[in-house]
């Protein structure tokens, strides 16, 4: 089956000692979450998440060093309260435009809120 693409396309970032790992996700059309695809690779699961609320920046031009993503996200954190507003233990980064964009990008970095 194929899936239209859908925004934002969501890379969880989680810095380890020495490396980083990363976990895409892409949102499916309310229709399609009823009954979800099945997926034929078995790297690729669909996973419901609980309603959750962000905090986000947001921020334009084509991301494409992880520097740049980690200085917006550094720049949310220190805009929050020192009080565990948010899980700061990793960052998701959005992307809302196609790969084809060069102009007129919107990115956002997120924090789950505490």
């Amino acid at each position: 089956m194929a899936l239209d693409m859908m925004v934002p396309v969501r890379t969880k970032k989680v810095v380890h000692e020495g490396f980083n790992t990363y976990t895409m996700s892409i949102p499916l059309r309310p229709e399609q979450s009823e009954d979800p695809p099945k997926p034929e690779d078995a790297s690729i699961t669909v996973v419901r998440e609980p309603k959750t609320t962000y905090l986000v920046r947001s921020f334009d031009g084509y991301a494409r060093q992880d520097s740049i993503w980690d200085d917006h996200a550094a720049a949310l954190k220190a805009s929050l309260p020192t009080d565990g507003a948010a899980d700061t233990s990793f960052y998701y980064m959005c992307v809302y435009d196609s790969p084809w964009r060069e102009t007129d990008r919107l990115n956002e970095v997120w924090l789950v809120k505490a």
